[in-house]
């Protein structure tokens, strides 16, 4: 599977073999080389490929589609396209993933992701408006649904999710107003180690990630859902520090207050030992 598509000569038939591999069961080993294989592809079919009988899709393989047009300019535009003409379905673009598309390099993807995702509003008056937050008595157990519906694919607590983010166990011990701040607003403080950078390849790939390792060779970015991306120096366009924690801004749209209550309940008990 890793050497599909590396061969521009047998390139549309290796195309066309991927794809079809997307949609055969296969474990999870063998669905990740497939999709690291699509986006090694510089092919303009391939976002047309993906959206072809979207609407049987499973979710996992949509999240893993998305991801993947998410690489390249040219496939991240027909991604807009296709939430545009109600192909794919507004919410199915995950928060961290509207973020990286509303603050794209590219000023055309930047316009398109702002007349689609509504902007969450002032940080100050969402914090305002969850307030009453502080003094609800939350339920830890729906909280630990929350938690993983919402912040799985980059923190680890209790066995679920993926180390990407901060411990959140050695923090159980926050107030309610500190959860609520670092939740709704994650950008009114950043350590410098989990800040967002915008990598570009030299064949037109984009990533965005923290960078968890660095050589004299090889630069390692961690993505959110813990994926990580090993990339040559010699292999390296560009690099920028988008200056935004990769935790996203609009979690508020997915978490009304009272489940808020909830998660942070769940986020309290959690201990380090």
């Amino acid at each position: 599977i890793r050497l599909l598509g590396r061969n521009p000569g047998s390139q549309p038939e290796d195309l066309k073999l991927l794809v079809a591999l997307v949609d055969r069961p296969a474990s999870a080993h063998i669905q990740t080389a497939v999709f690291d294989a699509l986006k090694r592809v510089r092919n303009p079919q391939v976002p047309a490929w993906l959206l072809r009988d979207w609407s049987r899709r499973a979710p996992a393989q949509r999240q893993s589609c998305i991801e993947v047009m998410l690489g390249r300019d040219e496939w991240a535009e027909a991604l807009l396209k296709a939430v545009a003409g109600k192909i794919i379905v507004a919410n199915e673009i995950a928060t961290a993933d509207r973020q990286r598309l509303l603050t794209h390099r590219n000023q055309e993807i930047r316009s398109a992701a702002a007349g689609l995702f509504k902007a969450g509003g002032s940080r100050k008056g969402i914090l305002a408006k969850y307030q009453g937050v502080t003094t609800m008595t939350g339920d830890a157990t729906r909280g630990g649904e929350v938690f993983a519906k919402n912040c799985a694919t980059c923190h680890f607590v209790r066995g679920q999710g993926h180390n990407v983010g901060p411990n959140l166990a050695a923090l159980s011990d926050k107030s309610p107003a500190d959860w609520l701040l670092a939740i709704l607003d994650p950008n009114a403080a950043v350590e410098p180690r989990y800040i967002a950078y915008d990598l570009e390849t030299k064949d037109d790939r984009s990533l965005s990630g923290i960078v968890s390792a660095e050589t004299a060779t090889t630069l390692t970015l961690i993505q959110a859902g813990g994926a990580q991306e090993k990339v040559l120096q010699s292999e390296l366009a560009s690099l920028r520090a988008s200056g935004l924690s990769l935790m996203p801004e609009g979690l508020e749209q997915a978490i009304p207050p009272p489940a808020m209550a909830d998660l942070i309940a769940f986020l309290k008990i959690t201990s380090p030992q």
